[in-house]
C-alpha cells in the first residue's frame, strides 16, 4: 500500500479566518444567522477543519478558538432550561451571532470599497479613446478557498469506496503539479477543477492537486469561478 508521507506542511494565507468559514457554511446551507442550529454547524465546521488538516494546512489559532466556542455553546444548549418561568436565560448563541453580523458588515463595506476601485479603474479622461472589449459574463461568480474545500470533500467522498492499490509510485511534488496545471490552462484557457485528477488517482494525488491549486490562487496566478452558485469550479489565468 502506498504510504502517504507527512514531511510537508503548508501555510496558506487565502483562508481569511474562522468567522469567514462560519459565514460560508451558513450561506451554503441556507441557515438563519439569527437562529443557528449549533449542533449542525459545529459538525460542519469541524469537518472542514479536518479537511484542512488532511491538507496539512497550518491552522491559525483563531480557527481552534472558534471550534472550542462552538463546542461550548453546543454543550450549554444541551443543559435543560430552568423550571423558573420568570428567570430569563440569555441565548448562548447571541455573542457569536453578534460577532458574525459585525464581521459581515465590515466584509460588505470592504466589498463596496473594492467595487468603487473597479469603477474608477475603467474611467478615462475626456478625449482619450480606449478600446474596451465586452466582458464575458459566462463565468461571473468568484469561488474562494472554501469552495475549493467543498470540491476537495466531494472528491474524497467519491474515493472512499475505491480499492487501494498495492504499488510503488514516484510521488509528484506540489511544484510539479503547479507546472502541470499551468501548462494545461495555457492550452485550454479554462478547465474544470475535477478534470485535474488522472483517471486512476490516489489520496495523495488529491492532496497534491488541491495544494497546487490553493498555492496558485494565493499567488494570483489563476482565478477560480463558477457559472452558478455551488456549481463546477473553473480555473483560468486572469488577464
Amino acid at each position: 500500500m502506498i504510504s502517504e508521507p507527512q514531511d510537508y506542511r503548508v501555510k496558506l494565507e487565502i483562508f481569511e479566518g474562522p468567522l469567514d468559514l462560519l459565514l460560508f457554511l451558513i450561506k451554503r446551507n441556507e441557515l438563519d444567522i439569527y437562529d443557528i442550529p449549533v449542533s449542525f454547524i459545529t459538525e460542519q465546521y469541524l469537518t472542514y477543519l479536518g479537511m484542512m488538516q488532511v491538507l496539512n494546512v497550518e491552522l491559525a489559532s483563531e480557527f481552534l478558538v472558534i471550534a472550542a466556542t462552538l463546542l461550548e455553546i453546543k454543550a450549554r444548549m444541551l443543559i435543560p432550561a430552568s423550571a423558573e418561568p420568570e428567570e430569563e436565560i440569555e441565548d448562548p448563541r447571541l455573542e457569536l451571532t453578534n460577532r458574525l453580523l459585525e464581521y459581515q458588515r465590515f466584509k460588505d463595506a470592504a466589498g463596496q470599497m473594492n467595487n468603487l476601485n473597479m469603477l474608477y479603474r475603467d474611467t478615462f479622461p475626456k478625449g482619450m479613446q480606449e478600446s474596451i472589449e465586452a466582458e464575458d459574463t459566462s463565468l461571473n461568480i468568484e469561488a474562494d478557498a472554501y469552495e475549493l474545500l467543498v470540491a476537495f470533500k466531494s472528491i474524497l467522498d467519491r474515493a472512499k469506496g475505491e480499492k487501494i492499490a498495492y504499488m510503488t509510485v514516484e510521488r509528484v511534488s506540489v511544484a510539479q503539479r503547479i507546472n502541470d496545471i499551468m501548462e494545461r490552462i495555457s492550452i485550454a484557457k479554462s478547465i474544470v477543477f475535477d478534470t485535474l485528477l488522472p483517471e486512476e488517482y490516489t489520496k495523495m494525488d488529491i492532496v497534491i492537486t488541491i495544494l497546487a491549486v490553493l498555492e496558485l490562487l494565493r499567488l494570483r496566478m489563476i482565478r477560480c469561478e463558477q457559472k452558478e452558485p455551488f456549481g463546477n469550479i473553473w480555473l483560468y489565468v486572469p488577464e
